[in-house]
């Protein structure tokens, strides 16, 4: 399960480590990383024990984006978009 929790956090930005002012390493911890995702509005009881369902809810809903109505750009620049499937 910490596997997939890492796999999660980092789908949502939460690293696995960081550096403090004074230059140390520290690994984000566990509780860390649920505390953080309850934050970002995910369930407290399925981060703790179902973070593999939210992480293929996520990864769903990414396959499931639309475009964005309009996608400004400079003359001569290349168009680029993401494409999904729905």
């Amino acid at each position: 399960m910490t596997d997939t929790l890492t796999t999660l956090a980092d789908a949502c930005g939460i690293a696995d480590a960081y550096h403090d002012i004074w230059g140390g390493h520290h690994l984000t911890s566990t509780y860390t990383r649920q505390a953080l995702l309850t934050a970002m509005h995910f369930s407290p009881d399925a981060v703790v024990t179902n973070p593999d369902k939210i992480l293929r809810e996520l990864e769903a809903r990414a396959w499931q984006q639309r475009l964005p109505p309009v996608v400004v750009v400079r003359s001569g620049e290349v168009i680029r978009m993401d494409l999904t499937l729905s």
